[in-house]
């Protein structure tokens, strides 16, 4: 009160309802003339300011801190200035913490947070719609937002689908390839990845790994999803984000696919191997021309598989110090595509001197790495390679294209069925199963008829909007209540209102009380077990 009365006021979910209501009317009837809120009072108020201060740009979201998202930045900003009083509203943020530049662009041009429906079944519901005459609860099904939202995607997937089916085609193989050799191929040279990214995790904890990520040096990368990118050069180390070694990410100089080539893919924003779309020897693609661009691309640490011993000098090219890799990194992202392509085609120069294939360092005689782990790792390395060696496949000049071409096309059949699956579930009713369940549970319990007439049970279980409508209604009928005194009878009911599970403390209950508690528990069992038989059928 002392603070309101000078004309300050505070806001947020914490607040009793009644007190916040009286710091609204004041805001609102311009008493108060500061007001400290959280989103709470931008979200379902008109309650407009001239200025909107944001003091940090980061906020606790009950497990931690976090950018603001560029919806809940939308809703506070937009408090500022009224539409037809004021000339201009103004919204002033203190940067109270280091934000980056995508950072700072996504919070102040992003899209504004999707509004999806958050609609779910539950008994009551089904009941009450029962009740009415002119209205069940299929109608109801068809005719939400939800469903209106499923068919809306409808186009976009069926574009999608479309999409991916034209790329399938595109990825084409040589007549003379057998592609169940390639398949079992391709199997033991997953098998190898997972054990390299295995051992690579093992590597990459230990802190004498770091030396080697020079600027120069010639690294290996796969990352999550298999995809082989090849050798790509370090130029930089970016520890700014995590001091941990595990954590940090190595900028990395790539040749990955040109944007244009994917321009119908959902995989436009992140680098493609340029492997994936390379033509393999023997493929004849009569019209397009495949390209590939240089790019600086920040990798984490996991998704590297192998250190090279080979290390370029970069500083020659560049005319800097190979040891200030922050400058070096600086100068190289601001060079023109021919520059990055002339410091790339070192990695062709280093295979051509070395017979074609780069020396990888060895994780126990190079990199001093002592654990028993590690060498059983590349014990089970060294067998899946000699199997892969007696493949006939393992002969061909072109066996990496064919490969990254092989994963790359299961990668869209996959997502290929993922579309076909939501599109099914798009065209039927959202929810539908779960109706047909719920309705046979409540018939199997007497709340409604075989033809949804609503019963006795189900006039009463409609009434009740807090708790289990069905258990208490099963009680409500069995007498259970009326053995209660007043005192006990608000005891017994506060079991079906507890809103979250709290610590359990030891309680000296009354023996009525426990034979209580021991009913409602048998009553929610049998439930349970009614329910479960059901839902699972």
């Amino acid at each position: 009160m002392p603070v309101l009365r000078r004309g300050i006021g505070i806001h947020h979910g914490g607040l009793l309802p009644i007190l916040k209501e009286i710091v609204e009317v004041l805001f609102a009837e311009g008493f108060i003339k500061v007001l400290y809120a959280t989103e709470t009072f931008a979200m379902g108020l008109n309650m407009p300011a001239r200025s909107v201060l944001f003091t940090s740009t980061r906020k606790f979201d009950g497990r931690d801190f976090r950018l603001l998202s560029s919806g809940e930045y939308i809703q506070m900003s937009g408090r500022a200035g009224r539409r037809g009083k004021d000339i201009r509203g103004t919204v002033i943020m203190m940067l109270d913490d280091r934000i980056s530049a995508d950072e700072a662009r996504k919070l102040l041009l992003g899209e504004p947070d999707r509004l999806d429906s958050s609609f779910y079944l539950t008994n009551n519901m089904i009941l009450n719609l029962l009740r009415v005459e002119d209205i069940n609860p299929e109608i109801m099904l068809a005719k939400n937002f939800q469903q209106f939202q499923c068919r809306s995607e409808l186009p976009y997937l069926e574009k999608r689908l479309n999409d991916t089916e034209s790329l399938i085609k595109n990825i084409c193989f040589p007549d003379d390839i057998d592609m169940e050799q390639l398949g079992a191929y391709v199997k033991l040279h997953h098998a190898v990845a997972v054990c390299e990214s295995e051992r690579w995790a093992l590597v990459s904890q230990r802190k004498s790994v770091i030396p080697f990520f020079q600027a120069g040096r010639v690294v290996r990368i796969r990352n999550l999803d298999d995809w082989d990118f090849g050798w790509g050069i370090v130029v930089h180390v970016d520890q700014s984000v995590h001091q941990k070694s595990d954590r940090m990410s190595v900028i990395c100089l790539m040749e990955v696919a040109e944007d244009r080539i994917l321009r119908n893919s959902d995989y436009t924003r992140k680098p493609i191997p340029f492997s994936f779309v390379k033509p393999a020897d023997g493929v004849d693609f009569q019209t397009d021309t495949f390209t590939s661009v240089i790019q600086l691309v920040s990798v984490p640490l996991d998704c590297l598989s192998g250190i090279s011993s080979v290390c370029l000098k970069l500083n020659s090219l560049l005319e800097c110090d190979n040891q200030n890799t922050e400058m070096l990194f600086n100068k190289l992202s601001v060079q023109p595509d021919h520059v990055k392509r002339r410091i790339w085609e070192g990695v062709d120069r280093a295979k051509a001197k070395l017979g074609g294939v780069l020396p990888v360092l060895d994780p126990i005689k190079d990199l001093n790495i002592k654990d028993n782990r590690v060498k059983q790792q590349c014990e089970t390395i060294n067998l899946l390679k000699a199997r892969m060696t007696m493949n006939p496949i393992s002969k061909r000049a072109d066996l990496d294209s064919l490969i990254d071409r092989f994963n790359w096309k299961a990668t869209n059949l996959r997502k290929l069925e993922d579309i076909r699956e939501r599109i099914n579930r798009t065209d039927s009713l959202s929810h539908f199963d779960e109706l047909r369940a719920r309705k046979r549970l409540l018939r199997r319990l007497c709340f409604c008829s075989e033809d949804d007439t609503i019963a006795l049970k189900g006039r009463i279980a409609c009434e009740i909007s807090t708790g289990d409508e069905l258990v208490l209604t099963e009680l409500l009928l069995d007498g259970f209540f009326s053995q209660f005194s007043p005192v006990q009878l608000a005891g017994v009911m506060s079991c079906f209102v507890a809103e979250k599970q709290t610590k359990h403390h030891k309680i000296n209950l009354s023996p009525a009380m426990k034979k209580a508690i021991k009913s409602i528990h048998v009553r929610f069992s049998l439930l349970l077990l009614i329910n479960s038989s059901i839902f699972n059928n």
